[in-house]
């Protein structure tokens, strides 16, 4: 059996996707799925891999696993006008285990950076607020 696959969600850059050259997908379909956009205001999860074997995702260009119709869809509404060209799109990066535990780190140190520490005062709620009889 293989190693388990390692993967983070995140939302990366439209601009930083390679199209996809073969995909099962046609006209209808990705009509069907720009107009789900528009109405849902809601785009599925991509899978993507990073080109790159770097440890450092910053700038990579990712190649998809899956989620070609959803590309397509994203793309036509992108040159209608319809959504931005630097829309940011939800995705499930398969990565290496360089690139895992660079994410991890980074991830902890982001937690770390917005902790809050929050002091509670021990407060006496009923004699703030007596019972009437």
């Amino acid at each position: 059996m293989g190693a388990p696959l390692m993967v983070m969600f995140a939302r990366i850059r439209f601009s930083n996707f390679l199209a996809p050259v073969l995909s099962e997908c046609d006209d209808a379909q990705i009509a069907v799925a720009a107009s789900r956009i528009l109405r849902d205001r809601a785009i599925n999860r991509i899978g993507v891999i990073p080109l790159i074997q770097d440890a450092d995702l910053t700038g990579t260009t990712y190649a998809m696993l899956s989620g070609a119709t959803e590309w397509h869809a994203v793309r036509l509404l992108v040159a209608q006008g319809k959504l931005p060209a630097n829309l940011r799109l939800p995705v499930r990066i398969v990565m290496n285990r360089a690139q895992w535990r660079r994410a991890g780190l980074i991830a902890h140190v982001a937690e770390a950076a917005h902790a809050v520490s929050i002091g509670a005062d021990r407060h006496d709620f009923n004699a703030a607020h007596p019972t009437v009889h």
